[in-house]
């Protein structure tokens, strides 16, 4: 009997095994009585297994250790991922943590498996969770939601849940749950909605005061315009009586210069001193009037911009017995004399 033969009847008929003695023992009484070329045969048939045994042994020793390191490598992106990951029996108890969400919510992962996941949840997002699971349930595939978890330091950390369905070996099922801290993404968003209603606030205010400064410049404008308008309304009238007082000079200067010329006749007439004195003094005055109308049409000059100075040699003696006797009519008339 072979050896093969042999291991294959190891059964007892009563179903109990045989001890590897007895199956020595078996073994040996049926090579004693073989020939020695059956023998001779047998042990090579045994070295060949042996030789097929030590490869098969280094086939499987390589297989486990390629399994330990594909098993450390698993376990390695398992507990070393970004994101939290956990086991949910129907039951709501957390089975399986990965290191990622037991530090997340600050729990060692022994204490944190078989804890309810609804118990770590804020109570005004539980309704959000048992939506999640609802739909989870009936539909099969996979569901999402935001919602905020308790920490164990009662700080509350917003994260994003994504969640399949599975089997577990029991045929039970079960819920594998992705965590995603979203607490920094929360914080910014909040950050960002209030700097947009700052900035909201900031175009009003800009819009109030872009609308006062709109209102200003066309109050300004307006006046302006009225002072463009009033300014040229002064220029016409300004040159209206520029001009009446040049047409008024002239009118005047005309009669002026025959009064003149009628004095210097009367000069040359037989009349007394006396009269000659007196046409004397109306022909000084009339000259004083001349300059008078002259300096009323350099005022006009001034206005005009045109006017020109001139530097004219006069003696002050002339000019005070001039006005001396310009007024020796009314202070003779109050007896006043000089």
């Amino acid at each position: 009997m072979k050896y093969k033969d042999i291991r294959n009847k190891q059964l007892a008929p009563w179903g109990t095994l045989l001890t590897l003695r007895e199956l020595a023992e078996t073994y040996a009484r049926d090579n004693l009585a073989r020939s020695p070329e059956e023998t001779q045969k047998i042990l090579h048939e045994r070295y060949i297994h042996q030789i097929e045994l030590e490869m098969q042994n280094e086939e499987l020793l390589r297989v486990h250790a390629e399994l330990d390191y594909e098993r450390e490598y698993y376990y390695d992106l398992y507990d070393l991922a970004p994101v939290g990951y956990c086991t949910i029996s129907d039951e709501e108890m957390i089975l399986d943590a990965n290191l990622t969400i037991s530090k997340l919510l600050g729990v060692v992962r022994v204490e944190l498996v078989k804890q309810s996941l609804p118990s770590l949840i804020c109570k005004e997002d539980q309704d959000i969770y048992n939506i999640f699971r609802r739909r989870l349930h009936e539909t099969g595939k996979p569901q999402t939601c935001e919602l905020r978890i308790v920490k164990m330091n009662e700080t509350e950390l917003w994260a994003h849940l994504t969640g399949t369905v599975t089997q577990g070996a029991d045929g039970a099922l079960l819920c594998r749950v992705a965590l995603t801290d979203m607490t920094n993404l929360k914080k910014a968003e909040d950050a960002l909605k209030e700097a947009k209603e700052q900035a909201e606030k900031a175009n009003r205010e800009l819009s109030l005061i872009n609308a006062t400064l709109k209102k200003e410049i066309t109050e300004r404008m307006e006046i302006e315009n009225a002072l463009i308008k009033a300014k040229s309304e002064a220029d016409v009238a300004n040159q209206a009586k520029s001009q009446f007082l040049a047409n008024m000079s002239h009118e005047i200067r005309t009669p002026m210069t025959s009064i003149v010329g009628m004095i210097d006749v009367l000069l040359m007439t037989n009349i007394t001193e006396e009269q000659r004195k007196y046409l004397t003094i109306v022909k000084s005055s009339n000259s004083i009037l001349v300059r008078v109308l002259k300096d009323i049409l350099n005022y006009s000059k001034i206005e005009a911009g045109k006017v020109n100075l001139e530097q004219v040699p006069f003696d002050i003696r002339e000019i005070i017995h001039e006005v001396v006797d310009l007024f020796h009519g009314n202070a003779k008339q109050k007896n006043i004399y000089f």
